[in-house]
Parts: structure tokens; sequence; C-alpha cells
């Protein structure tokens, strides 16, 4: 995990709160969007999975889910 408590997001909006779960090729955490004024969570592609087209994909497909 590289996102660390306290550590801020896309100029400040996303304030990172707690790793909450990781697994083979990401690592969520409980941020607070500071605009918004809720909890949200965010997934972080880990580095040691890059180059793996497979879960790269996946996660592409994820965040693709998201959004509809």
């Amino acid at each position: 995990m590289s996102l660390q408590t306290g550590d801020t997001l896309h100029k400040g909006q996303y304030r990172i709160v707690c790793p909450i779960g990781w697994g083979g090729f990401a690592s969520v955490y409980l941020a607070h969007d500071t605009e918004l004024k809720l909890d949200v969570a965010i997934k972080e592609f880990v580095p040691s999975a890059a180059g793996d087209s497979e879960r790269e994909e996946r996660f592409r497909r994820e965040a693709r889910a998201t959004l509809q």
C-alpha cells in the first residue's frame, strides 16, 4: 500500500482515512470527500501488478462499472 492516512488526492478533495482492504492487484482505502462531505472508497492499482494485462483489464472493467 502506498497511500497513507492523511494523504490527499485530486487537489485536496479526497483525504485518506485508512486502508480497508487489499488484494492481488489493488488496495482500497476509506477516504473523505471534503467537497461533498461524505466518505468514499478509493481503489489504487498496485505497481507490482503493472504489466499483467489480465489484472489491468480487470481493474479498468471495475472502474467502468462504477460509472454506470
